[in-house]
């Protein structure tokens, strides 16, 4: 209900200026394990030759559900050109996300895990790419608040790697979602 409010909290959570913070329930949304599929989770062990390609990869999956379009994964590699690595949300942690009109279908994610990280640039390498299919400001917020949870504490990040199968990786998130 006070998107502003939450908008200030994450951008100072991200820069560090704060600790992690409790998310607010926002209702009628869903969360990431009822969007997550496990087809949608893909170990890699190749280590791909560039991190675009690394973003391809991490797109794939909703490219082939047609949640999203080829335009939505090239905006990801465009902003990631412009600004930087702002999406990096923990150290070896990506958000892939675009705009919804960027080419989103319908809500959706996808994780992927590469076995080697991926250089975006001399301080950011990601081991994990979500990517996240918007369709609106807010109807995603409870996916958010769920990556968050999985993924406030850094080491969350190596262990997910470690993982050998989709199952494994889900069921650990389920039980730290879960409680």
């Amino acid at each position: 209900k006070d998107y502003e409010s939450l908008k200030l909290d994450l951008i100072k959570f991200f820069e560090g200026n704060e600790q992690p913070m409790e998310a607010p329930v926002i209702p009628k949304s869903k969360g990431l394990l009822h969007y997550l599929k496990k087809t949608n989770i893909h170990i890699i062990q190749e280590t791909p030759a560039n991190w675009k390609d690394a973003v391809k990869q991490a797109g794939q999956a909703l490219l082939e559900t047609g949640s999203i379009t080829k335009h939505y994964v090239e905006q990801i590699i465009h902003q990631t050109q412009q600004y930087g690595t702002y999406m990096f949300i923990v150290p070896g942690l990506m958000l892939a996300h675009g705009r919804p009109e960027d080419g989103c279908n319908r809500l959706d994610v996808s994780v992927t895990m590469f076995k080697e990280p991926v250089a975006f640039s001399e301080k950011q390498q990601a081991s994990v790419i979500i990517t996240l299919a918007v369709m609106d400001q807010e109807s995603h917020l409870n996916i958010l608040k769920d990556i968050m949870t999985v993924f406030s504490i850094d080491e969350r990040v190596k262990a997910i790697v470690d993982f050998d199968t989709a199952e494994k990786v889900f069921e650990y998130m389920k039980k730290i979602i879960n409680g």
